[in-house]
């Protein structure tokens, strides 16, 4: 009776001839109504089963979190309240997103626990980021442009705990960037990725810098040779300054092919995810 309303697969033991119950290990949270999150929400539980998990999906958002890992394909206003509560209860989650590059997105996704975003600290494979035609140029040093402001959206900034979303993060950016004399441009959030993408290396032509939060064109900047400037935790961190009243003082580090290559073997194309190439 206890478990009544818990999800749960029951398997009988060969060897005591027993009903044994499995409570659920993965619990998939869909986006209500978006194909796409539903998608890959049921190509993680499939590639969770294929390793010998339990995974369930469902997309109608429950008032609370059924027992188990709580997996997220994006997190929007019907799913937040489940997000906050694993986080508040120390849960193991899951999330999963579009690729840290532009090259593929659309067919490989982003999957971490317990974060966001990696910081591509995985074993680099470079012959994985070759097949993507990822490349990194030489840092563009001395370029005397303008800065660059990339914003994330309102829904985002407020699930990533920014005090007043957006505009919060805005006015912030207003006030460090007054540090420097240089023409600040800013580029508006756009919801049609494949479009941003396209325009993103004309807008970046000649930057000084990138400042962003944690989108992933901080990625694109990187590998162009663009220092960045980012203040959440996102891949681009470990190559960025983290302070925006620096702007003055870009980072130019080391070591950009390695992590190119350690995210290129952190994200997934929708088989490999079913196949459960994204879990350890």
């Amino acid at each position: 009776d206890n478990l009544r309303g818990v999800p749960c697969l029951c398997l009988r033991s060969r060897r005591a001839g027993r009903i044994r119950i499995m409570a659920v290990e993965y619990c998939c949270y869909a986006t209500p109504g978006k194909r796409k999150a539903a998608l890959l929400c049921n190509a993680f539980a499939k590639g969770a089963r294929a390793k010998g998990h339990t995974a369930l999906v469902y997309e109608d958002a429950p008032h609370k979190l059924r027992p188990g890992a709580a997996v997220f394909y994006g997190v929007v206003p019907a799913t937040r309240h489940l997000f906050e509560q694993a986080k508040a209860e120390g849960r193991e989650w899951w999330y999963i997103d579009n690729s840290y590059f532009d090259n593929g997105r659309g067919t490989y996704f982003r999957v971490t626990c317990n974060a966001l975003q990696a910081e591509g600290t995985a074993e680099p494979d470079y012959a994985r980021a070759a097949a993507l035609g990822l490349s990194v140029k030489p840092w563009q040093l001395n370029v005397g442009g303008h800065v660059l402001v990339l914003p994330s959206s309102d829904e985002f900034m407020r699930l990533c705990g920014w005090a007043g979303g957006l505009a919060g993060w805005l006015a912030r950016v207003d006030h460090d960037l007054r540090a420097t004399k240089r023409l600040v441009k800013i580029r508006p959030w756009n919801r049609d990725k494949q479009g941003a993408a396209s325009g993103l290396p004309a807008a970046m032509n000649g930057a000084w810098a990138v400042v962003t939060h944690a989108s992933a064109a901080a990625n694109e900047a990187l590998m162009a040779g663009i220092p960045t400037f980012v203040t959440g935790q996102c891949a681009a961190r470990p190559f960025s300054v983290t302070n925006i009243c620096q702007i003055e003082s870009p980072r130019y580090p080391e070591g950009r092919e390695r992590w190119v290559a350690a995210l290129a073997a952190s994200q997934w194309t929708l088989g490999e995810i079913a196949l459960g190439a994204a879990l350890p």
